[in-house]
């Protein structure tokens, strides 16, 4: 018998990366910065019974007195001194034990090569064995957290893939030197100093005071709500602030993540709470209990300029649980102050409403022939450059309350900012300005900062200075929206509309800080020669723009039906599902990264745009030769069908699921939220142009986006799947829906076309829902109101309608509302229709692919026995039968009979005594696996 471990290799090839064990991530050059890592807490020690022991026993002692912040930073501080003394231990024992594992492992392998090992031997090295990977297990685990991969390759934990991609984090954000005042600079402690002074100018305050900016038009406050944020915190709602942080995020200069606090929440827990109801008495926090890293990353490939990287900061636990307690009572009231015209930040609203909104808008003015402006604005590090004076005054204004803007005052003001160099931290500076990307906070105190630039260009188009674009039909103003800092106007053509607007965003300026940046900010013409848009950018110093355009990383007045107006979509697929990812995973892991890659880039577009077959085709080529791995200029073997493949499990594939289908499953949900009841402006604009019949096709042609969305609901509707139908109304008081207007489905005919002969005879035709329809004596009944007596033909129409009413389920409280059918929770899910549309168009299951899949092994294996089931492996007899020429087809090991899928499992005679330990250990007698048929039969066949 033959034991073979020389050089001992797991699922990967283990790199001896100091990364793995918590250290540095490959130090630089000599001449190089110096690369000395922050410490992290490490995820995979959480299990670890003494270091749950060490945890306890060092958060119990300490003796700390003072204010609860400062305990809970000294108690955090001496936790991680702790931590790492262990951890230094622990690693070298580590370290230890893998070598001498090894080292015993190639001494069995060696007397196994002379002689067979005994029963016992066998067992001690499969002791061993067992031993060893569990250590590597554990680097895997340290591998995974410092890829920061946020989707997992299920099955691949210790493969070349992660050990790839943290080498490529590194060399990403591996910072060798910078450009300063034209002289190349890399020595450590000049290039902190030169990021230090960079970001304390970018966070100070220029002016000592700012004018200030007043105005009745903003939304207030109510005294409920007033009352709901400022009421003290819960033990409760403090801990489900934890729990809705990501556990996996980078820490900040403490060192512990929330999986770290989630975990050890028991032990921790009332030192937290202490520090909390600290803040929330004081309204203020003590020096260092605010403090922040700030992780530079390159915004372009090779930064040299410091300009070149965007600041992230990283907080610390203790001002990230408070910023997340803030941030969440906010977020439930934010969106009664913040106008439909901001799209950012607020539930209900999406980053693809604006796009949509845009589109819409300059595709009407060129269809009409009108002179629109479009101005999109670029602000000087928008976020960094708030004045908290101003953000103060418009809370103050808005109706928040003083312990709430004292709150607001103490998370913004006690923040200080250390910049990570290479993982190491310069020195420490204090802010005076701006609000800190990676706070919870940021995004909701910006949109308050916003909702200011949409009051004053409200009240320039009141007072005449703006004339922008009013939908008559809601008497909306639709003259800029906003999706954080990227702002889009809308005006008419005009040097005087174009000249006040300049003049707008200086006072917005002067009062907020946020300084429009004209060298990138761009003006675009619809119906304008693109002579007069230069002319006019260069009397106000900005960039001349033409349609086609980019906002918020989508299209604006494009072809969508041409290949090259995909082609951001496109070179995305090519990057993320390159060559080098499909060689280091196996394929079940590729069949993760595949469906990993539809949440960026291409789902985006496929949200707003019909996708032309053309890209499809494309984009599903690029998807099927990483599958297979194959590289772009070499042929290779598509050992199953694409078209398979992209199946449901149940139906013999990977449910790796069309893009196709994709595409018009999320291109349906806009009909779901153009029925629903929330208010939303791109709603407003559809019903402008379109008019209010909701399910009316436009009629209009060219590049419309509606158009388009309209035509995916046609082609779901040719796949057998009736969405407009599947939109059922409920009916609860019926307090807002006119009963004769009333469509019981959404497709479906209005009551008044059901029943004519009844609405003729109405008396109010506009009569409502609940006038007609009311509950009497435990029981609903009609309240009708006829021009004449009922009989005959219009006597059974009432009945049938009666008869249909009852069967509503209509309710005496609550709101109307639509329910969608196709869902078991009457709700509209874009995965559950696209399962439902791939179903459609699934190929025919052959009998002999029975679903196999099991939960409780590893992807990779699932994925091997599903190539087994659809004979797709490469062994001899199938390469041959694919065109490839071979010396031999026979088996290399017998050399007695052709090498096809039932000899290389079962029939060898080398697999006879395999087979039989593997029924041993299983459990399993009487069993011969002599052939797939049997072997399927045996296990893999459903039982009755």
């Amino acid at each position: 018998m033959y034991y073979h471990l020389s050089g001992y290799k797991s699922s990967c090839n283990l790199v001896s990366l100091s990364a793995c064990l918590g250290a540095s991530l490959g130090p630089c050059d000599q001449d190089g910065i110096a690369n000395l890592h922050k410490w992290e807490s490490v995820n995979q020690w959480f299990t670890s019974e003494d270091f749950q022991q060490l945890v306890a026993i060092s958060w119990a002692s300490g003796g700390f007195t003072g204010s609860g912040d400062t305990i809970l930073k000294n108690k955090l501080k001496k936790l991680k001194q702790d931590i790492k003394v262990w951890e230094k231990k622990e690693l070298e024992v580590r370290s230890k034990n893998k070598n001498t594992i090894l080292e015993a492992l190639k001494t069995w392998d060696e007397k196994a090569e002379k002689n067979s090992l005994a029963a016992g031997d066998v067992q001690k090295r499969e002791e061993l064995l067992f031993d060893l990977l569990q250590i590597e297990h554990k680097e895997s685990l340290d591998l995974k957290q410092k890829s920061r991969i946020r989707w997992a390759v299920e099955g691949d934990e210790n493969s070349a893939f992660f050990h790839s991609y943290v080498n490529h984090r590194w060399r990403c954000r591996n910072l060798k030197g910078l450009i300063y005042n034209g002289i190349w600079q890399e020595t450590p402690s000049v290039v902190k100093t030169i990021a230090k002074d960079h970001f304390a100018r970018r966070f100070t305050e220029p002016f000592p005071k700012r004018p200030g900016f007043f105005s009745n038009k903003f939304k207030q406050l109510s005294q409920e709500d007033r009352d709901f944020l400022e009421a003290p915190f819960s033990s409760d709602e403090i801990k489900e602030a934890i729990w809705d942080c990501d556990g996996s995020k980078a820490p900040g200069p403490d060192g512990f993540n929330f999986n770290f606090i989630k975990k050890f929440w028991n032990v921790l827990k009332d030192s937290i709470l202490d520090a909390i109801k600290h803040f929330e008495s004081t309204r203020k926090l003590a020096r260092g209990c605010n403090a922040s890293f700030v992780a530079l990353i390159p915004k372009k490939v090779d930064p040299l300029l410091i300009s070149d990287f965007r600041p992230i900061s990283l907080l610390g636990c203790m001002y990230k649980i408070i910023a997340k307690l803030l941030a969440n009572r906010l977020s439930r009231v934010i969106s009664k102050l913040i106008s439909l015209n901001q799209s950012a930040f607020i539930k209900g609203r999406q980053i693809t409403d604006s796009v949509l909104i845009a589109n819409e808008i300059s595709n009407y003015a060129k269809r009409k022939g009108l002179k629109l402006m479009l101005f999109k604005v670029d602000f000087e590090k928008a976020f960094d450059s708030v004045n908290w004076d101003f953000l103060i005054s418009i809370m103050e204004q808005m109706g928040f309350g003083c312990k709430w803007c004292d709150w607001i005052k103490g998370c913004i003001s006690s923040a200080s900012i250390s910049v990570l160099i290479n993982g190491s931290p310069s020195e420490e500076f204090l802010i005076s300005r701006g609000l800190r990307q990676g706070d919870p906070l940021s995004p909701f105190l910006f949109l308050l900062v916003g909702e200011a630039l949409q009051v004053m260009t409200l009240e320039a188009c009141e007072k005449g200075l703006f004339k922008g674009v009013t939908l008559a039909s809601s008497n909306r103003n639709v003259s800029l929206i906003q999706y954080a800092d990227d702002a889009l106007f809308f005006g008419h053509w005009s040097k005087r509309t174009v000249g006040n607007l300049m003049k707008i965003l200086h006072c917005f300026y002067e009062v907020s800080g946020l300084k429009i940046n004209l060298s990138k900010s761009r003006i675009f013409g619809v119906g304008i020669q693109q002579a007069e848009v230069s002319t006019m950018a260069n009397v106000y110093k900005c960039q001349a723009g033409s349609l086609p355009f980019i906002y918020l990383g989508l299209p604006v007045g494009a072809n969508m039906n041409r290949i090259a107006t995909w082609g951001a979509v496109i070179e995305s697929f090519n990057r993320r599902l390159n060559v080098w990812k499909a060689r280091s995973l196996s394929i079940g892991g590729r069949t993760t990264l595949i469906k990993s890659v539809l949440t960026s880039l291409p789902l985006y577009f496929c949200s707003v745009f019909k996708a032309p077959k053309g890209v499809i085709k494309i984009l599903e080529s690029i998807r099927r030769r990483f599958f297979w791995g194959m590289k772009e200029d070499k042929q290779g073997i598509y050992w199953v069908a694409w078209k398979k493949i992209l199946d449901c499990k149940d139906d013999g594939g990977l449910n790796i699921q069309s893009l196709k289908i994709k595409n018009l499953a999320l291109l349906a949900k806009w009909h779901w939220r153009l029925i629903n009841k929330e208010e939303a402006l791109w709603k407003d604009v559809i019903a402008e142009f379109y008019g209010n019949d909701v399910h009316k096709r436009p009629n209009q042609m060219g590049n419309s986006v509606w158009n388009a969305i309209s035509e995916a609901n046609d082609s779901i509707e040719q796949l057998g799947v009736g969405l407009n139908s599947s939109f059922l109304k409920v009916i609860t008081n019926g307090s807002s829906a006119p009963f004769w207007s009333l469509q019981v489905c959404a497709a479906g005919p209005k009551l008044k076309d059901l029943f004519p002969r009844l609405f003729a005879q109405e008396v109010n035709k506009g009569a409502l829902f609940r006038e007609r329809w009311i509950f009497n004596a435990n029981s609903w009944i009609g309240n009708w109101c006829w021009r004449s007596d009922i009989r005959g033909r219009t006597s059974s129409e009432l009945a049938d309608l009666e008869e249909l009413l009852r069967n509503l389920g209509v309710k005496e409280t609550g709101e109307d509302s639509w329910i969608w059918s196709l869902d078991s929770h009457g709700m509209f899910n874009v995965n559950t229709l696209a399962k439902l549309l791939q179903k459609r168009m699934a190929t025919p299951v052959t009998h002999d692919v029975p679903s196999f899949w099991n939960s409780c092994v590893p992807l990779k294996v699932n994925s091997f026995v599903w190539r087994m089931m659809h004979n797709a492996l490469p062994t001899k007899a199938n390469l041959h039968r694919r065109g490839i020429s071979l010396p031999s087809i026979a088996c290399d090991i017998c050399d007695s009979a052709e090498e096809d899928l039932d000899h290389c499992l079962f029939k060898c005679v080398s697999l006879d005594a395999l087979w039989r330990k593997v029924w041993a250990w299983c459990g399993v007698s009487g069993v011969r696996t002599n052939s797939l048929l049997s072997f399927k039969n045996s296990f893999l066949t459903p039982r009755p």
